[in-house]
């Protein structure tokens, strides 16, 4: 409900796929919306710059927010990007290799494809590609394949249901991506 005046993001470091053992926080982030509180669940991190993008949820249009790197210390500042034609985004990523881009609301998935020196705003100035998806209830989160074959979509447990992860596989004609699973 944008009731918070920080929000706080815990770094961790990557465990070893070997030997993943216990995860430990390297650092905590203070983050400060630069106008006002505002609710954000969409947090997604690129590749390439390091920096760090936060979506709002509540507006008529939300909107794209940026966190710089490096983070010179621990309580930094969120600035306002642009506005996208979108309502009640829950999650979001950026593929491994910094090239595409998701945003999840609670019933439909969006996608970018990002040119090679294009920024995120840029590129999610856009229109975005619609994407096939089946409906979950209380679907909340998204994530790409490690290999970007394809993403992952999560629902919280809701309506007596467990949550099931749902994995989409690119079709193998086109770059686009395929209905779930």
């Amino acid at each position: 409900d944008a009731s918070h005046k920080f929000k706080r993001i815990h770094c961790l470091e990557e465990p070893a796929m070997d030997n993943p053992g216990p995860l430990a926080v390297a650092r905590t982030l203070v983050i400060r919306m630069a106008d006002k509180p505002r609710d954000t669940e969409a947090l997604m991190v690129d590749p390439i710059s390091r920096n760090i993008y936060l979506v709002t949820k509540r507006e008529k249009s939300v909107m794209l927010y940026e966190i710089q790197f490096p983070f010179l210390t621990d309580t930094v500042a969120a600035t306002s990007l642009i506005d996208l034609p979108l309502k009640h985004i829950v999650a979001g990523d950026i593929s491994p290799d910094g090239t595409e881009i998701l945003l999840k609301s609670y019933n439909a998935i969006f996608y970018w494809k990002r040119s090679m020196g294009q920024s995120i705003s840029d590129a999610m100035k856009l229109p975005a590609t619609k994407l096939d998806y089946k409906h979950e209830p209380q679907g909340e989160s998204i994530g790409w394949a490690r290999d970007a074959s394809g993403f992952y979509t999560l629902s919280e447990n809701a309506k007596g249901e467990r949550g099931k992860l749902l994995y989409y596989a690119r079709k193998p004609v086109s770059d686009s991506l395929s209905k779930g699973r």
